[in-house]
């Protein structure tokens, strides 16, 4: 777990010079945030969940690093591990209403594809899965952006999705340019299934999603996940514009 709040808005919008990833990605939004110090969320803003993973960017990509890394089995030297080597599937999640999930998610998988790169053969094997829930699962909760935050993110997937593109700079000096796919396959969460069941709250939609994450990295649902990925290929290459 890594606490990303405590951003201090005033004090990197008077330093913006000596922060060059910052200001290059976010330049022209910082003059129109509030000077504060972003300690309970991203207040429905995408440009502040943003600013916030940038701001605390080093141990975030160094645990997500260390994570694949270990789980690539890099740390063993025994040849009979390393012949047994198998891909990774990660899985990036979260609510696509607030600023939060919705201005981080993209980010963070085009970080875990970079690190995959540097696993070397070992990446073709690997998949990155999203689960983004829309706004129709928080019942009973309001707020201005959170139809616009989904719809944002939404547009900004499917720009990615169909392999447009995707060029930034991280505060570390990596520089991820990459015409790959963001995710291998994104699942949309709502309030109401494709059975018609309707969800009382989000408590219930996460229960429900927490319980398919499990199958699928438990269980043999998650193998035949692979054999789904290699289908979809020959059904997603046909797919027009």
């Amino acid at each position: 777990f890594i606490h990303i709040g405590n951003v201090p808005i005033g004090a990197i919008k008077r330093n913006l010079g000596n922060q060059e990833a910052i200001q290059e990605r976010l330049g022209p939004i910082m003059n129109t945030l509030a000077p504060v110090v972003l300690r309970s969320g991203a207040k429905q803003l995408r440009v502040l969940g943003l600013l916030a993973l940038l701001w605390n960017y080093i141990p975030v990509s160094e645990q997500i690093s260390q994570a694949l890394w270990s789980l690539a089995g890099r740390g063993q030297t025994d040849a009979a591990h390393l012949s047994q080597q198998q891909g990774i599937n990660v899985f990036i999640c979260g609510s696509l209403v607030g600023g939060t999930g919705s201005g981080t998610m993209l980010d963070l998988a085009h970080l875990v594809r970079a690190f995959f790169t540097e696993l070397g053969a070992q990446a073709e094997f690997c998949h990155i899965t999203g689960i983004g829930v829309l706004h129709q699962a928080f019942h009973g909760i309001n707020g201005p952006n959170m139809v616009a935050n989904c719809g944002a993110f939404l547009r900004e997937l499917n720009h990615l999705m169909v392999k447009d593109g995707f060029c930034a700079r991280y505060p570390d000096g990596r520089i991820i340019h990459s015409q790959e796919a963001v995710f291998d396959i994104f699942h949309a969460i709502d309030g109401v299934d494709a059975r018609g069941q309707t969800w009382n709250d989000i408590y219930e939609v996460a229960a429900m999603t927490a319980e398919g994450m499990f199958l699928q990295m438990g269980t043999q649902m998650g193998r035949k996940g692979e054999n789904a990925f290699d289908n979809l290929d020959e059904v997603l290459s046909g797919q027009t514009a």
